[in-house]
């Protein structure tokens, strides 16, 4: 298990997620709920020198003693769906999801949750924040006034959320995390991973199409908390395996997590270094920026860009060919899914998975693209097909609602 600091740097989402998934215990990112661009973020750098970010000027923290394993790097043995169902909660059998943006992918797992819960026998109500933290929290006090037995959450801006998740808790109410805390139960994604193996492939590019040198751009998401720090982190030693001619030139926030934050920071980004062959981030930002860089005229095949989050439009772009190369996608159909069914059966008083590993799938042409799309248009099939389901889920631990206590009081780090 890596911790967070340890060497080689430990950035493995969502906060992904991610995040889906790692968001976890997220650093606030104020009321809008967007990340601020930070055009002082951003330095020239060789990837496998010093840090892309101003904090490489600051001095060195000291060095603290490691501490044992806290909660949140808690060993889960596998979900045992054996264990009895305790009694009924008498908590509504409604399941809630406060959605923070109108992405795609957020959609579908919300779509999806809606149709696991409803299977169970459980209602559904959703509310989209538009990355508007204050509505987010006022939408998830207005679900547990209304009535909810479990409401699914996506990390926005800790401070303000902390608060009303642990006082759904407190009710009895469980909070599903995408791989955020204070959760019942959290989905998570090995961050750190997902961003090498992200990094690593634009170095392989770089090396075998582009003669081993590149200016990269790389889109963060460090204000969504520790998660999607290691997964940053975990982006820029992927790209230091292809050597000192790959620089990352670039290394910022987009203005928000959106198409159009994308969009507005590449265009700032890319006065500053019209060279820029390489440009990685969530699919989201990187969408934004491949938009950019085709009405400024710097679009090009050999190009190299990558995002995270499958959304559908990077796909058809990896599908079309061109500049946009992969996508590694959560199976967000099948998390909902999963989260919708496990939220009712924990409404019932049945043992639920306490955690949700969720791998990142590698979505690099047609044929991946295609059995991915297939496995997405089935989630229920998918979910109750052992083999299926685990290329995408992987339950751990179990937690019901007579051990409401025991719930994730700190992120989970798998």
């Amino acid at each position: 298990m890596r911790h967070l600091g340890s060497p080689p740097g430990a950035l493995r989402w969502l906060a992904a997620l991610a995040l889906l998934v790692g968001v976890i215990a997220l650093a606030g990112c104020g009321s809008s709920g967007g990340s601020s661009s930070s055009s002082e973020a951003e330095s020239s750098t060789t990837a496998g020198g010093e840090e892309a970010t101003e904090a490489a000027s600051e001095e060195p923290a000291e060095e603290e003693a490691e501490e044992p394993a806290g909660e949140g790097e808690e060993e889960l043995a596998a979900y045992d769906p054996t264990v009895a169902a305790g009694p009924e909660t008498g908590l509504d059998k409604r399941v809630a999801w406060a959605n923070t943006s109108s992405a795609e992918f957020f959609l579908s797992l919300g779509d999806a949750i809606d149709e696991g819960a409803k299977a169970e026998g459980c209602e559904y109500t959703t509310a989209v924040a538009e990355d508007d933290a204050q509505k987010n929290v006022e939408q998830m006090n207005q679900f547990i006034a209304r009535g909810i037995g479990a409401m699914v959450v996506q990390p926005l801006d800790p401070a303000s959320q902390t608060p009303v998740m642990e006082k759904a808790l407190g009710e009895g109410i469980g909070v599903m995390g995408l791989t955020n805390a204070p959760t019942t139960m959290v989905a998570q994604t090995a961050q750190y991973k997902v961003g090498f193996e992200q990094g690593k492939a634009a170095a392989e590019y770089i090396t075998e199409e582009l003669g081993g040198e590149a200016e990269v751009q790389v889109f963060n998401e460090d204000s969504l908390g520790p998660s999607l720090k290691e997964r940053h982190e975990g982006v820029l030693a992927g790209l230091e395996t292809g050597g000192p001619g790959i620089k990352v030139v670039s290394d910022i926030e987009a203005k928000k997590l959106t198409i159009e934050g994308g969009f507005e920071t590449m265009n700032t980004v890319i006065q500053a270094h019209p060279g820029i062959k390489v440009v990685l981030g969530v699919d989201t930002e990187v969408l934004g920026a491949l938009r950019a860089l085709e009405q400024s005229g710097k679009a090009a095949d050999d190009m190299y860009l990558s995002g995270i989050d499958g959304e559908p439009q990077a796909l058809e772009q990896i599908k079309k060919g061109g500049p946009y190369k992969a996508s590694w996608a959560f199976a967000w159909p099948v998390l909902g899914y999963t989260m919708g069914t496990y939220s009712c059966q924990w409404i019932a008083g049945k043992s639920i998975p306490k955690a949700l590993l969720v791998p990142a799938v590698n979505l690099d042409s047609t044929a991946t693209i295609e059995k991915y799309e297939k496995d997405m248009s089935e989630p229920a099939e998918v979910f109750s097909t052992a083999n299926r389901i685990a290329t995408y889920i992987e339950p751990l631990g179990n937690i019901s609602y007579e051990e409401k206590e025991n719930y994730w009081k700190e992120p989970f780090t798998p």
